[in-house]
């Protein structure tokens, strides 16, 4: 038996999608200009919000960031959610697996910032709707090599 990072339910509903024991198998492979590398404060603000929801809604004891890719496509802005851009992180844990966590960041609102949209082994991100990525969606997902079965 496979464990995962998902030790009890995510508070979003997202830990429903961790059933795969791989991260990159269920979707199409992206071209590399469709994603680019964080900035480095891109790059702290996505640890800090993916270490924070590590430690508050998983199992994992020594997770570690193996990769950090951010979606180029443009999704605009003003829409009712208000994620102007996407990231993808890949963990991986001795005792948990490997698990990524698909994050959005909103430059709107009274905290703005990376918030993690979902985390799992598979299907991450499948149950979010259109509006989230502001019609984008498939795009999206592609860009960040995450699919849905």
């Amino acid at each position: 038996m496979q464990r995962h990072l998902i030790g009890r339910a995510f508070p979003i509903a997202l830990a429903a999608a961790a059933v795969a024991t791989a991260v990159s198998g269920c979707g199409g492979r992206a071209s590399s200009s469709s994603t680019r590398p964080p900035t480095a404060t891109e790059r702290a603000a996505l640890r800090q919000a993916v270490y924070d929801c590590v430690v508050e809604h998983t199992a994992a004891v020594e997770p570690s960031i193996m990769k950090m890719r951010v979606s180029s496509v443009d999704v605009g802005s003003g829409r009712a959610a208000g994620y102007t851009a996407f990231a993808k992180v890949v963990l991986s844990d001795p005792s948990a697996g490997y698990a990524a966590v698909l994050l959005g960041s909103r430059s709107k609102g009274r905290i703005p910032g990376w918030r993690v949209l979902g985390l799992g082994s598979a299907g991450v991100g499948c149950e979010l709707g259109p509006a989230v990525f502001g019609g984008h969606k498939r795009a999206v997902m592609r860009s960040l090599d995450l699919g849905c079965p």
